[in-house]
């Protein structure tokens, strides 16, 4: 809970000098006032600008501003911002000087207390492009710092669902030493988390939502120590845990290591940045040229039995045609340990080729030992079989984890439920 304006200060009055008494007085009496070097002469007397505003400990409050977003590299693993860092808290000393608010905003509180943060996991230096510190609430005393960064980060994605994969990027403020610089509280205020547009376009992410929170670093960790400590107790010394003394001793040890958790808890200040990629280009440019490739394939099955040659020759030319388009795409993919929803359906894909050349060798092979209409309703089944498979495995892939469908695959669907008709019994 903030303190008020004469709570927590270092000194309660200003002392007086000479006959003259020296005591906040109505903010709007400026006739007698004093200038700007005056304000600062009077402030750097009376207290030790450099020292937290409240004894008792500081309370700060974070907000932040998003302007770009750029440079989403998931090869990497990083991607680069501009955001305007927001922090805010009172001093009660400025809000004592006898001086009016036009005296206040002219004084340079550039070498005044103020909170230390830094950005962590950056992968390079951060850029400043400004920097300000001003009062915002003479009355309160309500100070300010703004900072304008261009920064790049780590990050870590996940690609499990690419190309309709969606990120939350994450920025961390730490305090660093927060006790030692006089912050007993960090709050952010979720409510002031703005953007010049939620819409903020990038070549394949766009933002969808804006978060932030106050986090406590080391809790986990504390905790599993915690843990850990009171196995050892009970592991180590089996044959003492029963005693009362061996007991105490225990728990002691607990209630020690409990309080060192409260008295050690970082405060970060966290912005989450939800972001989603933008799949057109992944559709028009891979899914849709091999989801053709594919069904020109099941042509395959309107050729007679006995003409495996032909049969062979257009798998083989797909499959190839196949393994080129994907080396000739294989930069811009990500290269990863596991496979992604992508690799999955274009893997499903290379199989229906497969499957085409070995029903293709089997129904030549049973010429001899089957009807011609037995061969006829194997090539039909499995016609309306991969057709099936072919469209279901695409819609899993599109519609599923894509809002909408896009027009093109909507017209693709129409010709396969089209080609199917026609090909059944």
């Amino acid at each position: 809970m903030d303190a008020s304006p004469t709570e927590g200060c270092r000194t309660s009055e200003f002392l007086n000098e000479g006959d003259v008494s020296v005591k906040p007085h109505s903010l709007e009496k400026s006739s007698s006032l004093p200038n700007r070097s005056e304000a600062e002469t009077l402030l750097a007397k009376h207290f030790d600008i450099h020292d937290p505003p409240d004894a008792r400990g500081v309370a700060v409050t974070f907000r932040s501003r998003l302007y770009k977003l750029s440079e989403v590299k998931p090869q990497d693993g990083t991607f680069t911002v501009d955001i305007g860092i927001y922090c805010s808290w009172k001093d009660c000393r400025i809000a004592r000087l006898p001086v009016s608010n036009r005296s206040l905003h002219a004084i340079d509180f550039s070498s005044h207390w103020q909170p230390r943060w830094i950005l962590v996991k950056t992968v390079e230096e951060p850029l400043m492009v400004d920097h300000a510190i001003e009062i915002i609430d003479p009355v309160e005393g309500r100070m300010q710092q703004y900072r304008h960064l261009r920064v790049k980060l780590d990050a870590r994605f996940e690609m499990a669902q690419f190309p309709f994969d969606c990120q939350v990027l994450k920025l961390r403020v730490r305090l660093p030493r927060h006790l030692q610089q006089g912050i007993k509280d960090v709050s952010c205020d979720t409510s002031v988390v703005e953007s010049l547009s939620l819409d903020l376009q990038h070549n394949e992410y766009h933002v969808m939502k804006i978060t932030s929170q106050v986090v406590f670093a080391g809790d986990k960790e504390k905790h599993e120590k915690t843990h850990d400590d009171a196995v050892w107790g009970q592991v180590a010394i089996p044959g003492q845990c029963q005693s009362p003394g061996a007991m105490a001793h225990w728990h002691f040890s607990r209630q020690k290591l409990a309080q060192q958790v409260r008295t050690n808890r970082k405060p970060e200040y966290e912005i989450h940045l939800y972001v989603q990629r933008q799949p057109e280009f992944w559709n028009y440019a891979i899914i849709v040229p091999n989801f053709c490739l594919t069904l020109i394939g099941l042509n395959a099955f309107r050729m007679q039995p006995s003409e495996l040659n032909d049969r062979i020759s257009l798998v083989v030319t797909l499959i190839l045609t196949f393994v080129a388009f994907k080396f000739s795409i294989s930069e811009r993919l990500p290269v990863l340990p596991y496979l992604t929803l992508l690799d999955k359906w274009l893997l499903s894909m290379f199989g229906v080729y497969c499957y085409v050349g070995l029903e293709s060798t089997m129904v030549h092979a049973a010429q001899t030992s089957c009807s011609s209409r037995t061969i006829q309703l194997v090539d039909r089944c499995s016609t309306v079989g991969c057709v099936t498979f072919i469209v279901t495995s695409t819609l899993c892939l599109t519609i599923y984890h894509q809002p909408g469908i896009r027009l093109g695959l909507l017209t693709a669907m129409i010709f396969v439920t089209t080609y199917a008709l026609s090909v059944s019994p």
